[in-house]
């Protein structure tokens, strides 16, 4: 017969086995760290790309389009959009708290800083007119809601204008449409994000089962 006699409390014994169990989970919390953070700027990258305003941003010689619109010249919408993309993804932060002895620990994502100065500052959400006016569409379509942005001009779709899809032509007024329409705390970036808790949930336990 093998008698084994245990010195160690029960509490003690309980404080050991937790702290190497997170011993253990801080370990491979640390290893995977890069990958989440690699995963999670590819699906953020996907969000945004598929929110509408990008597609129809990318929709040349469309009448109606926010191409259009605008009056982006040939091949300035894609530039735009890996700018403003790659813009939202570098502002990804993920911070990892180390799990301690109680097995608590958390993970806190920050994503796009709430003023959309890394974005508004962007030089290609600017648009030059042919008279030499600048046009900060990122800006009408980021923050300034419906609000009526151009006095005396109207936006008429045609196979004309720069843009091919259309051009400006005297009376009326131009604003955002309603549908694509964004304020700082409802936009385009804002709606990528939103209700995407569950992806996310399952992104982690992807990663680390």
């Amino acid at each position: 017969m093998i008698s084994i006699n245990i010195e160690e409390s029960d509490r003690q014994i309980y404080k050991k086995v937790n702290q190497a169990m997170a011993d253990h989970i801080n370990e491979k919390v640390r290893s995977k760290s890069r990958a989440l953070i690699s995963k999670l700027k590819t699906v953020i990258s996907v969000w945004v790309k598929t929110q509408p305003e990008i597609v129809s941003l990318l929709q040349e010689g469309v009448p109606q389009s926010l191409n259009a619109q605008f009056g982006l010249p040939p091949g300035s919408a894609n530039k735009a959009v890996d700018q403003i993309v790659n813009a939202v993804v570098d502002s990804t932060q993920v911070k990892i708290s180390k799990v301690d002895r109680k097995l608590s620990g958390t993970i806190e994502f920050n994503f796009q800083p709430s003023t959309f100065a890394n974005l508004l500052s962007l030089s290609s959400g600017v648009n030059t007119t042919e008279e030499g006016s600048k046009l900060n569409w990122l800006s009408w379509l980021l923050v300034e809601g419906d609000k009526i942005i151009i006095v005396g001009y109207r936006y008429q779709p045609s196979e004309k204008g720069r843009a091919g899809g259309g051009n400006m032509v005297r009376g009326g007024a131009f604003r955002v449409s309603p549908q694509f329409s964004g304020t700082l705390d409802n936009n385009f970036i804002t709606r990528a994000f939103r209700g995407r808790n569950s992806e996310i949930t399952r992104l982690i336990s992807g990663i680390f089962k």
